[in-house]
């Protein structure tokens, strides 16, 4: 306890039983004071754990429905990315029978020339020896 000084003009007022007195008065209005602050520590504690564990269980709640909204996403992205591959893959395909198709008519088209430049050569040929 914290040693209290009474000034001696009080003491000789109000005498030694009364200064102690006095002191043993102030130490339990001090005793009270500080009972009630730690109770009202002790009472702020438990609120404060009470709401941080509400503050948790809805953390966890909106953690749970996030992650559950993330895999619902995830989920629809996989399916359109599906989707999309297999119609490349089938735009892909058109377009290498488009490619294969132009290579045999560029191909016949080549031989129709040379034909032609051959028979074109044999017939100046044939022009200059006669």
């Amino acid at each position: 306890m914290d040693v209290v000084a009474v000034p001696e003009t009080i003491q000789e007022k109000l005498g030694s039983k009364g200064a102690n007195d006095l002191i043993w008065l102030i130490n339990q209005i001090i005793t009270k004071q500080r009972l009630s602050i730690e109770h009202v520590e002790l009472r702020f504690e438990h609120l404060l754990s009470r709401e941080i564990g509400k503050l948790r269980i809805e953390f966890k709640t909106d953690l749970s429905k996030l992650r559950e909204e993330i895999s619902q996403n995830n989920a629809s992205l996989e399916g359109k990315i599906t989707q999309n591959t297999a119609a490349l893959r089938e735009e892909i395909a058109l377009l290498d029978k488009r490619v294969a198709e132009n290579n045999a008519n560029l191909i016949k088209w080549m031989f129709i020339f040379w034909v032609g430049q051959v028979g074109v050569m044999i017939g100046i040929l044939f022009a200059f020896f006669k």
